[in-house]
């Protein structure tokens, strides 16, 4: 951490790097038979795989595991549900690559 002459903090000089979600874990991988989306999320939220966001130079970001994208899509599903959304509505998504995107797609 330091210190400017203000007193103010560097913050981000606390804040911890982010470790990239594995590529490799003993979940066996299944291709294309899920019967929903949802299912094929379900089932890859219990291995330790996830999403790694990076920015334009290339940095990780944001390590987005399965298991955690799963959580915040299903909170997501519930406030569209609030907010009137039924089963086969359609809904437009216009957002940049990121993980309230990717929970929104999912939820």
């Amino acid at each position: 951490m330091t210190v400017d002459v203000a007193g103010t903090q560097d913050l981000e000089a606390e804040t911890p790097k982010p470790v990239a979600t594995p590529t490799e874990d003993s979940l066996p991988r299944r291709f294309a038979d899920f019967e929903t989306l949802g299912a094929a999320l379900d089932y890859a939220a219990t291995g330790q795989r996830g999403l790694n966001f990076h920015d334009a130079r290339g940095s990780l970001t944001r390590a987005y595991p399965f298991a955690e994208l799963r959580d915040d899509a299903i909170a997501m599903a519930r406030r569209l549900v609030a907010a009137g959304i039924k089963p086969e509505d359609r809904i437009a998504i216009v957002a940049e690559t990121s993980p309230d995107f990717a929970a929104l797609f999912f939820g």
